[in-house]
């Protein structure tokens, strides 16, 4: 059985905390967005995607970089 103070992680707690504040965040633009009345519905619903997608699209065109990386590496050694 382990204790609290060995199981006890500051960079996981610390992870924890910024994923808190990217939620906070992202619900706080979210909220913004839609009681903006400059914007028709339309618009809010493509700002509202727009904020939940970029996190993926972020993560998809990093990988997409680290393949390429990867490929010419495999190239090279070849």
């Amino acid at each position: 059985m382990t204790t609290l103070s060995s199981a006890f992680s500051t960079p996981l707690l610390l992870w924890q905390i910024l994923l808190l504040i990217e939620l906070i965040a992202k619900v706080f633009v979210i909220y913004k967005v839609l009681n903006f009345a400059a914007f028709s519905r339309v618009e809010k619903f493509v700002w509202v995607v727009f904020v939940l997608f970029i996190p993926v699209l972020g993560s998809l065109i990093t990988y997409a970089y680290l393949f390429k990386k990867k490929q010419e590496k495999i190239e090279q050694a070849a």
